[in-house]
């Protein structure tokens, strides 16, 4: 796994990118969203929280870390999504991984072992999302209030899918 890596923060001004911040992470960065202000950054095993501020004053963004959950198995996460306060995980080997986020708690609300490889997540709605493993994609349905992940539909391509 990487040792070292960093999240840089841009702004686009007159279709030009303004470097605004920048902050060192252990691990390589492997996906980022955007959450209440919060930053949340897959980071080799884990995910790990920052808190964007502004300083309207000076116009200085800085990224201060929050807190960070680990994966459990120490597989190497590869994507991370969200919508509204549901954030799905996907690692390497064997899960996708369901927290929820409220009022300022980061909690795993769900976890499921079944997909293989999974290369990209993408949250549609609080209770469904679709995740790309190695040759196939899965549509899941989400229960929070039981932490039951199940999938709903297959689609079996035959190649990798990024």
């Amino acid at each position: 796994m990487p040792s070292k890596g960093c999240i840089y923060i841009f702004s686009l001004s007159s279709s030009r990118l303004v470097f605004l911040s920048s902050c060192a992470t252990t691990g390589g960065v492997m996906g980022l969203c955007y959450l209440h202000n919060i930053l949340l950054a897959a980071v080799n095993e884990r995910v790990e929280l920052f808190v964007v501020r502004k300083d309207s004053k000076i116009g200085k963004v800085e990224l201060k870390p929050l807190e960070t959950h680990k994966n459990e198995r120490k597989v190497l996460t590869t994507c991370i999504d969200n919508f509204s306060d549901t954030v799905v995980v996907g690692d390497l080997m064997t899960a996708v991984t369901v927290y929820s986020f409220a009022s300022s708690s980061f909690e795993l609300a769900a976890h499921h072992h079944y997909s293989l490889g999974v290369s990209s997540v993408k949250v549609l709605d609080e209770s469904s999302f679709i995740v790309a493993t190695d040759k196939e994609i899965l549509m899941y349905q989400i229960e929070i209030n039981n932490k039951i992940i199940e999938p709903r539909d297959r689609l079996y391509v035959g190649e990798r899918i990024n």
